[in-house]
């Protein structure tokens, strides 16, 4: 079984994060004619400060593993500004598009240590 790093876990985390991000961006947009909707968002500060609130009362780090980012999602009063929403979802593509070149350069580090510097 392979270990991972809290850096590895805390960038797959965020990868999750980002992608429902983009799922919640996205029925934004395809709902944003539906009388009555309002706009999704993702709030993830209720259960960073639960994951926090765990770690610093010296649990063993499950908590983080078992944080799951959909409790995270919550309906607000607006109606979607579909200007702002694209916007939002290039902005969170970005943010996607770095986390998963980290993680490959961590993965990118971990083959070169396997193979001694060489190749």
């Amino acid at each position: 079984m392979l270990k991972t790093t809290p850096t590895t876990e805390f960038l797959a985390r965020a990868l999750d994060v980002s992608a429902l991000r983009q799922s919640v961006h996205s029925a934004n947009i395809a709902n944003a004619t539906v009388p009555g909707f309002h706009r999704l968002e993702v709030r993830f500060d209720q259960v960073l400060e639960r994951v926090t609130l765990a770690a610093a009362q010296g649990s063993s780090g499950r908590e983080v593993s078992a944080a799951t980012p959909n409790a995270a999602v919550v309906s607000t009063s607006s109606e979607v500004k579909l200007d702002e929403e694209v916007a939002a979802m290039a902005h969170n593509a970005l943010r996607y598009q770095t986390l998963l070149t980290a993680l490959q350069k961590g993965g990118a580090l971990l083959r070169m240590a396997i193979r001694e510097g060489r190749e």
